[in-house]
């Protein structure tokens, strides 16, 4: 819980319009007490969430009415095109090819993007700056999406059928 209460005290303090969590870095009850607490000391953050724990059967996180979108499938491009859309108060999501589930309308299912490929193209924050890189950070570093085990507890493989890998050069360059 002292991890969640420093990322907690780093978004308020931040003071930020919106706040995106990629839900399998983190439990999702644990998630759903941050988020939880950040709309109660800031009302009018955004919180979206996405990630391989976002499905329409994850009750825990459809059901808790605390986030204002939930991304379901890979959601880098839709996560773009939804923040674009909302730092630009059009709130117009119809672009948005991603399905997603806006917590204060009906539910709103968008006709899913294909899966990305190859997954090279996807931008690593670490690499292009976004995220500055310490001496003593932690970096989790992805060469796989997708995984071979398919446990029927697990909401990974909802929307990953196969793995995907990251090229070699990719990881190397990174």
């Amino acid at each position: 819980m002292a991890a969640i209460k420093l990322l907690f005290d780093a978004i308020c303090s931040g003071g930020y319009d919106i706040a995106c969590f990629n839900a399998i870095f983190m439990e999702p009850d644990a998630l759903s007490i941050l988020a939880k607490e950040i709309k109660k000391l800031n009302p009018k953050t955004i919180i979206i969430a996405g990630g391989p724990e976002i499905t329409k059967d994850n009750a825990l996180l459809c059901s808790a009415k605390i986030f204002d979108y939930l991304v379901f499938g890979e959601g880098e491009e839709t996560l773009c095109c939804l923040v674009n859309s909302l730092s630009q108060k059009n709130n117009s999501i119809s672009r948005i090819q991603e399905p997603l589930f806006p917590m204060n309308m009906d539910i709103c299912l968008i006709p899913p993007r294909n899966r990305i490929n190859p997954l090279d193209q996807i931008p690593n924050p670490y690499v292009n700056g976004m995220i500055p890189l310490t001496e003593h950070a932690f970096m989790r570093l992805k060469s796989a999406r997708g995984c071979t085990r398919h446990c029927t507890y697990c909401f990974y493989t909802h929307h990953y059928k196969s793995v995907k890998y990251f090229s070699l050069n990719y990881v190397e360059l990174r």
